[in-house]
């Protein structure tokens, strides 16, 4: 990921610009998750509209962004240069799920301590 891209997601998700979401890239009240910030900073004009239903969250997915539905798939995210670990981790820090393919449990974070997250990790 480009340094000013990684800086720009940071001082988003630190900003008062973004509501925070959960269980898809942003919601139909307008929350975002941390990748939606992300997706939004590359391109704000992206959105492709509703997206159906998710049933892990009895929710909406919401909108989906340049044709990726819920979140980035690996292959767009490890293009932005996100690696697909990294991604992963940030989404169920974002929502406070279980990460399926290592078993570890995350609290719900806010932005702040995700953008934490991104600053050492990314």
């Amino acid at each position: 990921m480009s340094p000013e891209l990684k800086v720009g997601w940071v001082a988003a998700l630190r900003s008062d610009e973004y509501e925070q979401g959960r269980g898809g890239l942003r919601d139909s009240e307008g929350g975002h998750c941390c990748i939606g910030v992300l997706a939004d900073l590359i391109d704000p004009n992206g959105w492709d509209g509703w997206d159906g239903w998710d049933e892990r969250y009895s929710d909406s997915i919401g909108d989906s962004w340049k044709g990726q539905t819920g979140s980035f798939s690996r292959e767009y995210a490890e293009s932005i240069g996100l690696p697909y670990a990294i991604k992963t981790n940030l989404e169920c820090m974002n929502d406070g799920i279980e990460n399926e393919q290592t078993g570890e449990h995350f609290d719900p974070c806010d932005f702040e301590e995700i953008a934490d997250y991104i600053e050492e990790h990314l």
